[in-house]
Order: structure tokens, then sequence, then C-alpha cells
């Protein structure tokens, strides 16, 4: 293969779903009030249970399955929200069970829009994905009193926003 000049690399799902035109549609909308990429700020939230606290994988002996045994129960949920930028993570905030929309208002508020900047210093442009939690006239309003800008990635365009890296 590597005379072939082809290398192996960690391959990067992307959803079929994803449209073209939405990906340049949000470059356009972008691309007028982004000039470095300090003035970035995402954000994204992830929730976990007991079943997600396992390693993925184990030493056992050649020729013998690595075996652990588990509640099939999920045990208690616990959510994160996450705020990243080019010099790493940026404030953060948890909740039990899952966010909706009114403890995602208030971990927004809290922890993570103080941090904004009005445009085009640096933190002036926050980035969500498309859920419908975050599309509310509230969280606009919240960020544009700091002066920054608000803008949601396409549909199904996961590979666009850097916290989808951190597991």
């Amino acid at each position: 293969m590597h005379d072939l000049g082809l290398t192996r690399k960690v391959l990067e799902k992307r959803a079929r779903e994803a449209a073209d035109f939405e990906l340049r549609d949000y470059y356009g909308r972008l691309q007028p009030y982004y000039s470095y990429p300090d003035q970035l700020v995402f954000v994204d939230e992830t929730s976990k249970d007991g079943r997600n606290a396992l390693r993925k994988y184990a030493w056992s002996k050649r020729n013998t399955k690595a075996i652990v045994e588990l509640p099939f129960a999920r045990g208690e949920r616990v959510s994160a929200l996450a705020a990243f930028t080019t010099s790493g993570f940026l404030a953060w905030e948890y909740t039990d069970g899952t966010f909706d929309r009114e403890k995602f208002h208030g971990a927004m508020v809290k922890s993570i829009i103080p941090y904004l900047n009005a445009w085009p210093l640096p933190r002036s442009i926050l980035i969500l994905d498309n859920a419908k939690i975050h599309m509310y006239n509230e969280l606009q309003e919240a960020v544009h009193s700091k002066g920054a800008l608000l803008f949601f990635l396409p549909p199904y365009s996961p590979q666009l926003n850097p916290i989808e890296h951190f597991e």
C-alpha cells in the first residue's frame, strides 16, 4: 500500500444526510464576520450514564476474550455543557439528567456567555449545533447583549465542531 502512495489514517465519519448546499450556506454566512480563529467559541453538550464509564479495551490472555459483566440498568445520567476555543476548554457546566431548554439557558447565562466579547474581539462568535433546545430568542438576545454573534452549524455536520472530537 505504501508503494501506491497510500497511508493508514483515522477514518472520519460524516453523515450521509449532510447537504453540500447547507455547508456552503453556513460558510457564506460566517465568512463576512470571521477574521481569525480566536474569535470562535464552540459549545456542545454530552450525556453519560453508568454504561459509558467503562473502558473499551482490556487485557486478557492470548486466545481468551476480555469480558466484563455489566448491569443491564443504565444508572444515573449526567450531562455536561462545554465551551471550547483555540486555547482549549473555556467553561463548562453539568447537570443531573439531561439538558432541557431551561437548564441549557441557565448554564449558558451562568457559565459561558460571561466569557463572550463584542465582535470582532476574541471569543466573539458563538457556534452551536442546530439542536432544537438551542434555537430560541432569549439565547440570541443574551449573546447579542454581549455584542457577540451567534451561528448554528448545518444539520448533520458535527465534523465542523472541534469539541465533537473529544470523548
